[in-house]
């Protein structure tokens, strides 16, 4: 799945608008150092934090932005989405601006009403220019 930075609590490695792509990974795979993307239940949006810890036993694994004094934090397992395996600078923008209604109007519904309207010109050309016969 592809998620976009909204901060640069992850600088330098992730700056805000960089898009990463994240994968489900088993638990027994992550490792201190890797990034994860998670949802937790009390955050409307989804987070992306540093790998310090994995308890294998308990299924939490504890995580940290790179560039911030804050306290670790306790992630579940089940609430991870992905271990970030790509990142692509920027790009983060245009997936938030491709999201909204109004921009996904411009790109999928004003298109399909030319094609459709082009296509219904070339039908009444053609109806028009039938030889008139009795």
């Amino acid at each position: 799945q592809l998620y976009a930075i909204d901060s640069d609590a992850m600088s330098p490695e992730l700056k805000e608008g960089d898009l990463v792509l994240a994968v489900k990974t088993p638990l027994d795979q992550l490792q201190a150092g890797d990034i994860i993307t998670y949802q937790s239940a009390n955050q409307p949006l989804p987070d992306t934090k540093r790998v310090v810890n994995v308890n294998p036993n308990t299924g939490i694994v504890i995580v940290i932005k790179d560039n911030q004094v804050i306290e670790n934090e306790f992630v579940s397992y089940s609430d991870i989405l992905g271990k970030n395996i790509k990142t692509v600078p920027l790009a983060g923008y245009l997936l938030n601006e491709v999201r909204r209604p109004e921009v996904l109007i411009g790109l999928i519904y004003i298109p399909i009403i030319w094609v459709i309207i082009r296509e219904g010109k070339k039908l009444a050309r053609q109806y028009w220019r039938r030889p008139y016969s009795l």
